[in-house]
């Protein structure tokens, strides 16, 4: 080793072992791997694939929207030659004798009107998927609104030879007053509907904070393994002797579900088949009361 090869060495220059300087490696940044580089690149399409996810996403909850939105204007538009039909019918019906024409007009009528309540129920929950539906809570006195109920379908339960009982209260409650009739009709139309013995019974309580209102009906009853599954849109229960098909098509209880959940409203359901079923709706207290 020659004395620059020394000088070199003592200054920290390596020196190769045949004479000459060896060649100089070239160092990596601290921290720099190969592994980093891997997580970088990893990371990098994990974003990416991201991105395409929710672009996507955004896409189809669109053409969601969209199809929603042609649905419930054809819904709304099908119902307007249904309102021609009831017109039709009543006017065949003046001034007719004949008996089996009275019965086949009156049939005409109940098919219009199971139209009419299918349409309903598919513009109510259309509206709630495109947000058209927003509720305007207030503290309301109930007593107005179910009264109101019991003049509505009072004549309903007396052609049927069944009674409609509406009790009287003073409770309030903090709700959307469109809504909650919504969803009363919807109860008492359906309790009336499975009902042939007995009634219908309306009543209202204070509970954990709230106010319930109940709709009990003498009706069939619902076997336990439906219970949970009723408030399903477009879920039947298979008919049975005592109740003739035809009469829904699983829409009224989960129309009850949707437009109560947007008053936070909780719905529950009690039955026993051949002794009779309850659905309790349990409201909002007032708003004044919580000040």
């Amino acid at each position: 080793m020659n004395s620059l090869q020394h000088v070199l060495r003592f200054i920290g220059f390596p020196v190769g072992s045949m004479g000459g300087a060896a060649p100089v490696r070239q160092r990596r940044p601290r921290g720099f791997n190969d592994a980093a580089l891997t997580a970088e690149g990893s990371r990098s399409a994990l974003r990416s694939r991201v991105a395409a996810l929710m672009q996507k996403n955004r896409e189809l909850e669109a053409n969601g929207d969209a199809k929603t939105r042609l649905f419930a204007a054809a819904i709304h538009d099908l119902r307007q030659p249904l309102q021609s039909l009831v017109l039709f019918s009543d006017a065949l019906s003046n001034g007719e004798a004949d008996a089996d024409r009275l019965q086949c007009i009156d049939q005409i009528r109940q098919s219009v009107d199971s139209l009419d309540r299918l349409f309903t129920g598919l513009l109510d929950l259309t509206q709630i998927d495109t947000g058209r539906m927003l509720p305007d809570c207030r503290d309301l006195a109930l007593d107005p609104l179910l009264q109101e109920l019991h003049r509505n379908f009072h004549a309903v339960a007396q052609a049927q030879g069944l009674r409609l009982v509406v009790r009287r209260t003073q409770a309030q409650a903090h709700v959307d007053a469109m809504m909650l009739t919504r969803i009363l009709n919807n109860l008492v139309c359906n309790a009336l509907r499975h009902t042939r013995t007995g009634g219908v019974l309306v009543g209202t309580r204070l509970d954990r904070g709230g106010v319930r209102i109940d709709v009990c009906d003498t009706g069939i009853g619902i076997a336990p393994q439906h219970q949970t599954r009723v408030f399903d849109a477009f879920y039947r229960v298979h008919s049975t002797a005592a109740v003739p098909s035809g009469d829904g098509m699983g829409l009224g209880l989960a129309t009850v579900q949707r437009l109560a959940e947007l008053q936070r409203a909780t719905v529950r359901l009690r039955s026993r088949p051949g002794r009779g079923t309850v659905v309790s709706v349990l409201l909002p207290s007032p708003r004044a009361a919580l000040a």
